[in-house]
């Protein structure tokens, strides 16, 4: 009798399956991200322009407010993307400090010059219900999902350890099994050794 191949169906939840939720979760919020370019018309990976530098404080006022309003947004978006990119790239999640992506007030100051994360400091800009609460909502959605897999990680490190600690248990116990033989075995040659 010849074996049937599985159904569309079944092969797809395989598939699903054997990718990891984050990667998941990651794809699709990074398509969302990407639409919301489109729909705002600006892109984060805009670098030529004269605004998308390091700048002091005195320099960015003196930038046209069209200027700022597009560097806060590339900004935003760039630091939304990072943590997008974060969710299923474990050395990067480890090289970024969550201190820089916390809540709201830390990602409006996080600042790197590498990647061109900019800071800001009007509120409304990041504003959940504001003009870009559609940027805003994925950030949230990113971080959670980052904070869910750091916690699947150190889930998975806790049961490594609670093993490991089993094992040790173990080999300790096994350890002292012999060490009570051996002076077993001490104490009969001993009483041997004064028979004759």
């Amino acid at each position: 009798m010849a074996s049937r191949a599985p159904s569309l169906a079944i092969r797809t939840r395989r598939a699903s399956e054997d990718k990891p939720k984050g990667s998941i979760q990651a794809a699709d919020i990074r398509r969302r991200l990407e639409l919301f370019e489109v729909k705002i018309g600006v892109t984060r990976h805009e670098t030529s322009e004269v605004w998308d530098r390091p700048m002091e404080q005195a320099d960015v006022f003196r930038t046209s407010p069209a200027d700022k309003g597009k560097r806060t947004l590339v900004s935003a978006m760039r630091k939304v993307s990072l943590l997008i990119d974060m969710i299923d790239d474990q050395p990067l999640r480890a090289l970024v400090m969550p201190d820089n992506y916390k809540d709201r007030t830390a990602l409006r100051a996080w600042t790197d010059h590498s990647r061109k994360l900019w800071p800001w400091k009007d509120p409304v800009v990041d504003k959940p219900d504001g003009r870009y609460g559609e940027l805003i909502s994925l950030y949230y959605e990113a971080l959670a999902t980052v904070d869910a897999a750091d916690k699947r990680k150190k889930f998975r490190l806790q049961q490594r350890i609670d093993e490991l600690e089993r094992i040790v248990a173990n080999l300790e116990a096994q350890n002292f099994e012999l060490m009570n033989q051996i002076a077993m075995l001490g104490a009969g040659v001993g009483k041997r050794d004064a028979r004759r």
